[in-house]
C-alpha cells in the first residue's frame, strides 16, 4: 500500500512538473509554474552545502529556467540561526557572498536572477561583514518582498531580485498551519 501511495506521489509530481534536488536523505523541490517558466534548462540544477546551525543540515538550491527565450537563475535557502558552525554574526554575510560567487561559477554573472528563502535577518543583526541583505543590495540586488506576518513571524522571508526585474504585489499568502507566511512577488523583466 505504501509503495503504491508512493508511486502516485511521484506520477502527481511529473505530471505537475516539480523539480526534486536531492541532497543527501532529504529532498528539496524547486516549484514552478509551467505557464510562466516554460522549461527548466536540463543539467542547470544543483545545490551548495552552507554552514548549519544546531538544528539542521543547510543548503543553497537552484535552478535555471527559460522565460520564453530568457534564460533565468532561481535559488532557493533557509539560512541558519547563528549558534553550532554557523555561530559568527557574519555567517550569512559569507553565504551572500558564497551565492554570488557561485551564480559567477555558473555562468550567470548577468543573468536575471531570483533568491527566496527563510532569512533568519535576526541571525546577523550587528555583523561586521553586513547581512545577507545588504551584500546582495550592495551587488546591485533589491529586496522584492518581505513577508509581513501576522499571522507567522515578520521579516524572515523574504525575496531578492537582480536589476533585470521589476517586483510589484508582494504579499503573504498564508500560513498553511506554519509558523511562517507563505509569500509571493509578481517580476518582470525589464526592457
Amino acid at each position: 500500500m505504501l509503495a503504491h501511495k508512493n508511486a502516485k506521489m511521484r506520477q502527481r509530481w511529473q505530471k505537475r512538473q516539480k523539480i526534486m534536488l536531492w541532497c543527501r536523505t532529504l529532498v528539496f523541490r524547486i516549484q514552478y509554474c509551467t505557464t510562466r517558466a516554460k522549461s527548466l534548462v536540463s543539467g542547470s540544477s544543483g545545490y551548495l552545502n552552507i554552514p548549519r546551525d544546531r538544528y539542521a543540515d543547510r543548503t543553497i538550491t537552484w535552478a535555471k529556467f527559460m522565460l520564453g527565450s530568457t534564460e533565468m537563475l532561481f535559488f532557493n535557502t533557509h539560512l541558519p540561526h547563528n549558534h553550532g558552525p554557523a555561530s559568527s554574526r557574519n555567517t550569512h554575510a559569507r553565504i551572500a557572498k558564497s551565492l554570488l560567487r557561485k551564480r559567477e561559477e555558473l555562468g550567470a554573472g548577468n543573468m536575471p536572477t531570483v533568491v527566496v528563502g527563510d532569512m533568519n535577518t535576526f541571525a546577523s543583526v550587528g555583523a561586521s561583514e553586513g547581512s545577507f541583505e545588504s551584500n546582495l543590495i550592495d551587488a546591485g540586488w533589491h529586496k522584492s518582498y518581505q513577508a509581513r506576518g501576522n499571522p507567522g513571524f515578520a521579516g524572515l522571508d523574504q525575496i531578492f531580485a537582480t536589476s533585470h526585474w521589476s517586483s510589484f504585489n508582494g504579499a503573504d499568502r498564508g500560513t498553511g498551519g506554519s509558523d511562517h507566511p507563505a509569500i509571493a512577488v509578481y517580476v518582470n523583466l525589464v526592457g
